[in-house]
């Protein structure tokens, strides 16, 4: 009667045990596939990102995380401020700048380079508070903590309007002889990429400084993911609860 008990024991701790190395293993396959993608953000890695994540969640913004998405949405936000600029200096001194056509090779190698900083500082680190699994789906909390998001960025544009407004202006003012000569030596198309030139490298200082400023932002997201096999070994992000956007 004992030798059954004790088998009987036996068995039911070995059943214990085995359950447990099974929902073990299947935590840290989840918790592996979170880092992986947690990881292509902190090192704005677009096509790592997106081996973890369903097409939907990709989509949903992080698709913006590598760098020729976002010198797209930059272009986008900068045309903006180019044209509010052009018609400052157009109204105050004159000169009627077609700022669309003419950056020359060395303002987009800016622009490039300056993306390639955002891309770098977007999110600084992140760690794993909890994980819940419930049959073949799981929650996990991550906290984040990004230098930056869309909407700091948009605040940077809007802020910095005025400031390039004005240094354009002053710009054509104080050198006004040196950008006629331009003009008449050299053409229109010449003159727009060499003020272009100026303005591009000023309005990109005035950005740096101010993302420099940008207190560290902390934010608990939560993703859901899915077991792509019965083992529970292969999970996919599914759904992304305030992940920020970078743009």
């Amino acid at each position: 009667m004992k030798q059954r008990v004790f088998i009987s024991i036996l068995v039911m701790a070995m059943s214990i045990a085995t359950f447990t190395g099974c929902a073990s293993e299947s935590q840290r396959s989840i918790e592996n596939t979170v880092d992986d993608m947690m990881q292509g953000v902190v090192k704005a890695d677009g096509e790592r990102i997106k081996c973890f994540t369903s097409a939907k969640v990709y989509k949903n913004g992080l698709d913006k995380i590598n760098e020729e998405q976002l010198e797209k949405e930059f272009y986008k936000k900068f045309s903006f401020t180019i044209k509010k600029m052009s018609d400052q200096v157009r109204y105050k001194q004159g000169i009627i700048l077609d700022t669309a056509e003419y950056l020359n090779d060395n303002s987009r190698t800016e622009i490039k380079k300056f993306c390639k900083k955002i891309l770098k500082n977007f999110a600084e680190d992140y760690e794993v508070t909890s994980i819940k699994e419930k049959g073949k789906k799981a929650e996990v909390v991550v906290n984040i903590k990004y230098k930056f998001d869309d909407e700091k960025i948009d605040e940077i544009f809007i802020e910095s309007q005025k400031e390039i407004e004005k240094y354009a202006c002053d710009e054509v003012r104080k050198n006004n002889d040196y950008y006629l000569e331009i003009l008449e030596d050299k053409g229109y198309d010449y003159f727009n990429r060499c003020f272009m030139e100026n303005i591009i490298k000023k309005a990109l200082s005035i950005y740096e400084k101010k993302l420099k400023k940008i207190q560290l932002i902390e934010e608990k997201a939560t993703l859901t993911l899915k077991a792509e096999d019965s083992n529970r070994r292969y999970w996919t992000i599914i759904r992304a609860k305030n992940i920020k956007k970078i743009v």
